[in-house]
């Protein structure tokens, strides 16, 4: 952790971390030079001792004195800071201080380099604060896998009631838990999300991560019929990578006849490249060329299907009339544009 190269500390703004544009104010070579002769590692090793020993306010007194410190170099002070701050998802989240973290999250980064896109642009060499946040949450979504762990989900609603108070990240951990729980606490788990999940669509991730596990087609589509949110892709995206291919099949055509048309059309975005081989989706989406709520979304998947027979029935289609024959232009167009070679960006010279 120690010996963490410079260039791995490089960063753009990540993880959430609001940093206000400011013009660089440093050579990004020059502060990388000045930043491989700052390392204090007796300093780090201070900090660290501080830390397992419970004293939060020496540690939090040393670490502000540290950062206005003016007979050190910004980069050589603000690496110092990043190697601390990276080395703290090394110890248990409750032994970190919320002063000493919140010190880090609000930590205005002083080494501006330019951006790799806009050189009139500074980044932090050193993206202290975005370290810290990530710190925070890889504790939060620890304690939620902890505290889901510590639940019987046999007695889903305790469980289910302690994963809707949670934030973001704590609802994290409580969903990487379902990766582990055994398949008999799944069950009535799954049960109890999918028939409130109508009442309490914030249930989606835990309905669809419990069918998933069971391999579940039927609770699947109901979870995509019934959710809604941003949840409702990673679901589909994990039955693109976890169910067979005839499963996924059957999901998907159960979503076509019953999901209403934003879900289907999602998963027709997300289940169909990975059917290609399936002929029952590839005729089904031919169909749906004529229905003005799921039309585009298969013209846009027939577009991309690789078989070149699809590519000769979307032709014939183009030639005749009405809105499946505007869809099957529209697909031989989005075909064109995606085997398109690229276009030359240097000017033309």
């Amino acid at each position: 952790m120690l010996a963490l190269s410079a260039a791995q500390a490089q960063s753009s703004p990540v993880g959430g971390a609001k940093v206000d544009l400011f013009p660089p104010n440093w050579d990004r070579e020059l502060a990388l030079q000045t930043a491989r002769f700052g390392t204090d590692e007796q300093q780090l090793r201070d900090w660290f001792a501080l830390l397992r020993n419970g004293e939060a306010a020496p540690l939090y007194r040393s670490l502000q004195n540290f950062s206005t410190a003016g007979v050190i170099a910004s980069p050589a002070r603000e690496k110092q800071l990043f190697l601390f701050t990276q080395a703290l998802s090394d110890f248990p989240p409750e032994s970190i201080p919320e002063e000493v973290l919140g010190f880090l999250e609000r930590y205005p980064s002083q080494t501006l380099v330019p951006h790799e896109e806009n050189a009139a642009s500074g980044v932090p060499l050193f993206n202290i604060a975005a370290a810290a946040k990530g710190v925070r949450h890889s504790g939060l979504r620890e304690m939620g896998r902890r505290r889901a762990e510590a639940l019987n989900a046999r007695q889903p609603d305790e469980w289910l009631s302690a994963y809707l108070a949670g934030e973001v990240s704590t609802r994290r951990g409580f969903l990487d838990h379902l990766d582990e729980a055994p398949r008999s606490e799944l069950e009535s788990l799954g049960a109890t999300a999918i028939a409130e999940l109508p009442g309490r669509p914030d249930l989606t991730a835990v309905a669809g991560a419990t069918a998933l596990r069971l391999n579940d087609v039927p609770a699947l589509a109901l979870v995509v019929i019934q959710g809604r949110g941003a949840e409702l892709g990673e679901v589909l995206r994990g039955a693109a990578r976890r169910l067979p291919e005839d499963e996924r099949g059957a999901l998907l055509l159960s979503i076509i006849d019953h999901a209403p048309a934003a879900q289907a059309s999602l998963a027709i975005a997300l289940l169909a490249p990975g059917l290609t081989t399936n002929q029952t989706i590839t005729q089904t989406l031919f169909t749906l060329l004529d229905r003005p709520d799921l039309g585009s979304a298969a013209a846009l998947a027939l577009a991309r299907h690789p078989a070149p027979e699809v590519m000769t029935e979307l032709r014939r289609l183009a030639g005749e009339d009405g809105e499946g024959a505007r869809r099957a232009r529209m697909a031989l167009g989005l075909d064109r544009a995606a085997n398109q070679p690229a276009i030359d960006q240097g000017g033309g010279q």
